[in-house]
C-alpha cells in the first residue's frame, strides 16, 4: 500500500507551482564588439572575440563549453573551442571577452579560396557557427549561436 502524508502532497504542488511561475528568458548577443587573434601557427589559432550579452534573468548563467565551426566568408575553415567557462551576470548587458582555441588547418588546405581572398586584400566575414552549454539555476541548456564579424589582415598580423 502506497503511503503518503499531506505534507508531501502539499510541497510537491508549492515547488510545481513555484517552477512553472519561472520563466527563463534567453541570453541575448548584442553584438561582436572586438575580435583578437593571438596566435595563428601551423593551423593552430589562439584568439579572444568581446561580445556584448544582456542576460533579462534574476540569476546568472553559467557558460561550460562552447564547440564552433569557423568560417571565411562562406568557406569552413576550421574549428574552434572554448578555452575557460565563464559566468554571466543577472540582469546586466555587459561586455564578455571570451577565449576561444582552434583548429584552422582547413584554411590551408579546403579554404584555399578564402587564404588567396585575405592575400589579395579583401577582408571576409569571420563567422562562428556552433552550439554553446550554459547552465542557470538548475537548468542546462545547448543554444544554437551564430556569430558574424569582418576578419580584418591586421588582425592575423598582431
Amino acid at each position: 500500500m502506497l503511503h503518503f502524508s499531506y505534507r508531501t502532497l502539499f510541497m510537491a504542488i508549492g515547488l510545481s507551482i513555484l517552477i512553472s511561475g519561472c520563466e527563463i528568458k534567453d541570453i541575448e548577443l548584442r553584438e561582436v564588439q572586438d575580435v583578437d587573434i593571438s596566435s595563428f601557427d601551423k593551423g593552430k589559432i589562439d584568439g579572444k572575440i568581446t561580445v556584448l550579452l544582456n542576460n533579462p534573468n534574476s540569476f546568472g548563467v553559467t557558460v561550460k563549453d562552447a564547440d564552433f565551426v569557423i568560417f571565411a566568408g562562406k568557406t569552413q575553415v576550421g574549428t574552434a573551442n572554448l578555452k575557460h567557462s565563464f559566468k554571466i551576470d543577472a540582469n546586466e548587458e555587459k561586455a564578455y571577452p571570451i577565449e576561444l582555441s582552434g583548429d584552422a588547418s582547413d584554411a590551408l588546405s579546403g579554404g584555399i579560396s578564402a587564404v588567396v581572398g585575405m592575400l589579395f586584400g579583401k577582408d571576409p566575414k569571420l563567422v562562428l557557427k556552433g552550439n554553446i552549454k550554459a547552465k542557470g539555476l538548475f537548468i542546462t541548456r545547448t543554444i544554437p549561436v551564430e556569430l558574424e564579424t569582418d576578419l580584418k589582415m591586421s588582425d592575423l598580423t598582431n
